[in-house]
């Protein structure tokens, strides 16, 4: 009877903590990338990747939804061993200029200096219950750092030559590249990497790799905002930049960050009133084809809409015009909405800023923001520091 109490705890955990979202799209204007943390790094505004090391709350999102895991175990949780002893592993790695450079709160292991081909990397997963996925996370880098490898579970190959490289002309942050594998229900397994060879990035001069954890969550997560953008990107030639950003990579999860470009000043303006780059009868119409067609797409889609910051320079009312826009039609579509005005006022009111600018999230705002967005999703969640705001404040 014990062991029919505790199965039922267990399944009833998993549920708790299954997010059920297969696909999730984070995307919209400026305030859902890390605009303005880095300014020494350079980055493309055409680009779907973050700025290397960003402390941004979609970064922050993504960790948080694939580390809900019950299963999930950070690379410095696993005794790693290899084959060789010229082989290093160095666990938490940090860099002084990027705090929150990897994911998952740098809790990860950098394995270097392979110099053997066949150098055996190792370690024992267990999950709660029986399980046919089990999926490694490993991240793509902005230095000259890859292999590939093959992957054998329980003595059997599963994969062969992933390549963790990443550098190329359109990337520039640290991003999870995740590696699904196909496993007989079983609850134990041993991961073995092996078979060692020189990546196909031209540029890659060190063997070696960063190894973020293991888990059973196979969500897709897509960070796909651009700065600068307003509805009408994402409405103009039919749709297209909705279709390449959102639609196209078939989310049951949508955040989408809009309003604070909408309501931007335009060069023209009447008696020094600002008028918003699109003004607020378009931006509703804007909104609802957006609306509609996502979820003509899927209409059990869930849909977060994050609110507009506020805009230093912009008549009060002019900003409150666009987020009251926004709340009522999330109302009128049953969406949720995070208000982030409101938030920004609340904290005002008691001396803490939240912008590092005139409009973007300072640290602490995107810490804020992301576990305000982490309370809409979950009931609960499993790690203290999904949203790890110690290292921030």
């Amino acid at each position: 009877m014990k062991n029919i109490i505790l199965s039922l705890l267990i399944i009833n955990k998993i549920f708790l903590f299954s997010n059920n979202y297969k696909s999730v799209v984070i995307s919209g204007d400026s305030m859902s990338t890390g605009f303005a943390f880095l300014n020494t790094i350079k980055y493309s505004k055409e680009s779907k990747n973050l700025p290397a090391g960003i402390l941004a709350w979609p970064n922050m999102i993504r960790d948080a939804i694939i580390r809900n895991d019950i299963n999930f175990k950070h690379a410095t949780e696993l005794a790693i061993s290899t084959k060789y002893n010229t082989t290093k592993i160095q666990k938490s790695w940090k860099n002084s200029q990027f705090p929150y450079a990897l994911p998952f709160n740098n809790k990860t292991a950098t394995i270097y200096e392979i110099k053997n081909n066949d150098e055996q990397v190792s370690f024992n997963y267990s999950t709660k219950s029986m399980s046919d996925t089990i999926v490694l996370y490993f991240s793509k880098t902005p230095f000259p750092v890859g292999c590939k490898f093959d992957i054998f579970v329980n003595g059997k190959i599963l994969k062969e030559e992933i390549d963790t490289s990443s550098l190329n002309n359109d990337y520039f942050g640290f991003q999870v590249k995740k590696v699904i594998l196909k496993v007989y229900n079983n609850n134990t397994f041993n991961i073995l990497l092996t078979n060692f060879k020189s990546s196909s990035q031209k540029d890659s001069a060190t063997l070696g790799f960063f190894f973020l954890g293991i888990g059973t969550n196979d969500t897709d997560i897509y960070l796909t905002g651009r700065t600068s953008s307003n509805t009408r990107f994402y409405v103009n030639n039919n749709h297209k930049e909705l279709y390449n950003r959102v639609i196209n990579l078939k989310p049951d999860l949508l955040i989408f960050a809009i309003g604070s470009a909408d309501m931007a000043f335009n060069a023209a303006q009447v008696e020094n009133t600002p008028r918003g780059n699109v003004p607020l009868t378009e931006f509703k119409s804007n909104m609802i084809s957006i609306i509609k067609e996502v979820k003509k797409k899927n209409d059990n889609i869930k849909i977060v809409i994050i609110g507009p910051s506020d805009f230093q320079g912009l008549d009060q009312q002019h900003i409150k015009d666009y987020n009251v826009s926004l709340s009522e039609l999330s109302k009128e579509f049953h969406l949720d909405f995070l208000d982030v005005l409101s938030i920004l006022k609340e904290h005002n009111e008691i001396g803490e800023v939240l912008l590092v600018d005139y409009v973007h999230f300072n640290n602490k705002g995107h810490t804020i923001i992301a576990n305000k967005i982490i309370n809409l999703l979950y009931e609960e969640v499993l790690y203290n520091d999904l949203i790890d705001s110690e290292i921030y404040f």
